[in-house]
């Protein structure tokens, strides 16, 4: 039906089409949310937001969350089940939207369950909040401003007020107004809201803020009245509530990244369970915290003033593949790279050919000549600890008395590597005043050097 043209009907002012049926459909028994169509009608190309709405359905808050889906609009909730599929009651849990549970506690007359206000997130996302109405915290600042209920708001004041999460342009805060007046009659109860926004998420991208962590994202855990403050250390940012009036409340807001660096940006860690730091540059007076951003991440100690440290761990990696979180420290985010199982930042048996390895020779003491002395170097098949293939020193089977025999690896990149183990195996037959060596050396320069006592056979691991 959708796709014939219907004489009485102009359908290109038409935005948005709902389609309400006699009977039950499949998805969650009333609604589901129907994707835009592309349609050529009256000669003009457009697309077309459907919802279609079950015999069950017909009621405005179920109408008007669906229609909210064809604006573009997802749903929005507390911060629980973040894993839970789409349908579960986590979805619907948040009594301050109705894009997500937020509907009248009874039905009024012929118009079912009326659905509250949608939340300032979307309001701003559809454009509906001018933008001389919406407050957005500079970095190192504090202000006091006067923040108008959501519906209804009075001609004066700010719509909402969005605080940034460190540098990230999609993680923020939001704080909205919310005051019993027209569909927000029926909301928890009035309140300044704040949600966590992360407009990465597949779904859910706004959720309440609910410190007391309940799972009950409508009570007083979720509501910030006169004289209460919500602080989030590790961002830098302070809401306070200071007053209400009749048509809103005013709030201070601050936004302070005190701490002027830390010691790392980036660290990257090897895949079991363990520990890890990382120290924090900031002037005395400087209050900071930290928080983690991924589950398998815990911070241990992760607050001070000043200099510090943060100290946090890591769940061993189940996967083969290497994995990224991020801890919030101080309004600044440390990234943390943690190898998959067995993951190796270099591995070589030497079966696929001498390609990245350079061999070199010099007979003592002309050590800085070394191009006039022949590599002793080679490919060996007479004895390996893997594979059938490993470097010798005396592919003639001998060695010749005072030469420096050097085999370097391919470079390997150690960028910002906390730890690392080098093993390999080697086996030798020692005459008097012979003596191995290994050296590792960063860039233009030589990091460290070992002597090596080698055993027939045996194994060697530097850590």
């Amino acid at each position: 039906m959708m796709s014939k043209d219907c004489e009485k009907i102009a359908l290109p002012p038409a935005m948005r089409i709902n389609l309400i049926l006699n009977g039950d459909i499949l998805v969650g028994g009333f609604a589901t949310l129907g994707p835009s169509y592309r349609l050529t009608k009256d000669g003009q190309e457009q697309f077309y937001g459907v919802t279609t709405i079950g015999r069950r359905g017909d009621s405005q808050n179920v109408i008007a969350h669906e229609m909210g889906h064809t604006f573009g609009l997802l749903h929005s909730s507390g911060p629980y089940g973040q894993d839970d599929p789409i349908y579960s009651p986590t979805t619907y849990d948040s009594g301050w939207d109705v894009m997500s549970g937020g509907l009248s506690r009874f039905p009024i007359s012929r118009y079912g369950y009326v659905g509250v206000h949608t939340i300032a997130y979307h309001k701003d996302f559809l454009g509906w909040i001018p933008p001389d109405r919406k407050y957005v915290a500079p970095r190192n600042s504090t202000r006091t401003i006067t923040l108008e209920r959501l519906a209804q708001p009075g001609s004066d004041g700010y719509l909402m007020a969005q605080i940034p999460i460190g540098n990230s342009p999609t993680d923020f805060y939001t704080v909205e107004a919310r005051l019993f007046a027209g569909y927000d009659e029926e909301i928890p109860d009035e309140a300044i809201v704040i949600h966590k926004v992360d407009t990465t998420r597949e779904d859910r991208l706004a959720q309440v803020v609910d410190v007391d962590n309940n799972g009950d994202p409508n009570d007083e855990g979720a509501m910030w009245t006169v004289g209460e403050t919500f602080t989030d250390l590790a961002n830098g940012l302070r809401v306070s509530v200071d007053a209400e009036h009749a048509t809103g409340f005013q709030v201070t807001i601050a936004y302070t990244v005190c701490a002027e660096a830390l010691s790392s940006t980036r660290q990257l860690l090897r895949g079991g369970a363990g520990n890890a730091s990382v120290a924090v540059v900031a002037p005395s007076e400087c209050r900071w915290g930290a928080t983690s951003n991924s589950p398998w991440i815990t911070v241990i100690a992760g607050s001070g003033s000043g200099n510090g440290r943060v100290r946090y761990a890591v769940a061993a990696n189940p996967s083969l593949n290497a994995r990224t979180g991020t801890l919030t420290i101080a309004g600044r985010i440390l990234t943390v790279i943690q190898a998959g199982i067995n993951d190796n930042l270099f591995e070589d048996d030497m079966e696929s050919g001498t390609e990245g390895w350079w061999p070199s020779s010099c007979t003592l003491p002309e050590r800085d000549d070394c191009s006039l002395n022949p590599y002793p170097w080679a490919l060996t098949t007479a004895s390996s600890q893997s594979g059938s293939h490993a470097w010798t020193d005396s592919p003639g089977g001998n060695y010749h008395n005072n030469v420096l025999a050097d085999l370097f690896s391919p470079r390997i990149d150690l960028t910002e590597v906390e730890s690392a183990t080098l093993v390999f195996w080697h086996r030798y037959e020692w005459g008097s005043g012979d003596r191995g060596l290994v050296r590792i050396r960063g860039k233009n320069r030589e990091v460290g050097t070992c002597t090596v006592s080698i055993l027939r056979g045996s194994r060697f691991v530097l850590t």
